[in-house]
Protein backbone atom coordinates (compact mmCIF):
# COMPACT_ATOMS: atom_id res chain seq x y z
CA UNK A 1 0.00 0.00 0.00
CA UNK A 2 1.51 3.35 -1.26
CA UNK A 3 2.46 5.90 1.88
CA UNK A 4 1.13 9.62 2.42
CA UNK A 5 3.96 10.90 0.70
CA UNK A 6 4.04 8.86 -2.08
CA UNK A 7 0.51 9.45 -3.15
CA UNK A 8 0.99 13.29 -2.57
CA UNK A 9 4.17 12.87 -4.92
CA UNK A 10 2.09 10.97 -7.31
CA UNK A 11 -0.84 13.90 -7.59
CA UNK A 12 1.62 16.35 -7.84
CA UNK A 13 3.99 14.67 -10.60
CA UNK A 14 0.34 14.65 -12.46
CA UNK A 15 -0.68 18.03 -11.58
CA UNK A 16 3.04 18.98 -13.17
CA UNK A 17 2.71 17.02 -16.03
CA UNK A 18 -0.92 18.80 -16.43
CA UNK A 19 1.12 21.87 -16.74
CA UNK A 20 3.40 21.28 -19.29
CA UNK A 21 1.17 19.65 -21.82
CA UNK A 22 -0.98 23.01 -21.08
CA UNK A 23 1.89 25.10 -22.07
CA UNK A 24 2.12 26.44 -18.40
CA UNK A 25 5.76 26.19 -18.48
CA UNK A 26 6.78 28.30 -15.15
CA UNK A 27 3.54 26.89 -13.27
CA UNK A 28 5.26 23.17 -14.01
CA UNK A 29 8.60 24.66 -12.68
CA UNK A 30 6.60 26.30 -10.13
CA UNK A 31 5.32 22.48 -9.13
CA UNK A 32 8.73 21.03 -9.53
CA UNK A 33 10.70 23.25 -7.34
CA UNK A 34 8.53 24.22 -4.53
CA UNK A 35 6.26 20.87 -4.16
CA UNK A 36 7.87 17.76 -5.54
CA UNK A 37 11.20 19.03 -4.47
CA UNK A 38 10.72 19.39 -1.04
CA UNK A 39 9.79 15.91 -0.45
CA UNK A 40 12.60 14.73 -1.10
CA UNK A 41 10.68 11.15 -2.51
CA UNK A 42 12.08 9.67 -5.79
CA UNK A 43 14.67 11.66 -6.69
CA UNK A 44 15.44 10.16 -9.72
CA UNK A 45 12.20 10.84 -11.11
CA UNK A 46 12.22 14.48 -10.24
CA UNK A 47 15.81 14.48 -12.50
CA UNK A 48 13.77 13.13 -15.21
CA UNK A 49 10.76 15.70 -14.82
CA UNK A 50 13.13 18.20 -14.96
CA UNK A 51 14.37 16.82 -18.38
CA UNK A 52 10.77 16.84 -19.52
CA UNK A 53 10.34 20.65 -19.42
CA UNK A 54 13.70 21.41 -20.98
CA UNK A 55 12.51 19.06 -23.61
CA UNK A 56 9.10 21.04 -23.87
CA UNK A 57 10.91 24.33 -24.07
CA UNK A 58 13.44 23.69 -26.71
CA UNK A 59 9.84 21.90 -28.57
CA UNK A 60 8.04 25.18 -28.39
CA UNK A 61 11.15 27.28 -29.47
CA UNK A 62 11.57 24.83 -32.34
CA UNK A 63 8.48 25.47 -33.25
CA UNK A 64 8.21 29.34 -33.19
CA UNK A 65 11.25 29.63 -35.23
CA UNK A 66 9.73 27.50 -38.46
CA UNK A 67 7.60 30.39 -38.73
CA UNK A 68 9.57 33.34 -38.76
CA UNK A 69 10.06 34.36 -42.10
CA UNK A 70 13.46 36.30 -43.16
CA UNK A 71 13.06 39.11 -44.84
Amino acid sequence: MPTFQEMKFLLLEQKYLEYLEDGRALDALHVLRNELTPLQHNTARVHQLSRLVLKWSMKVFVLKWRHVSYK
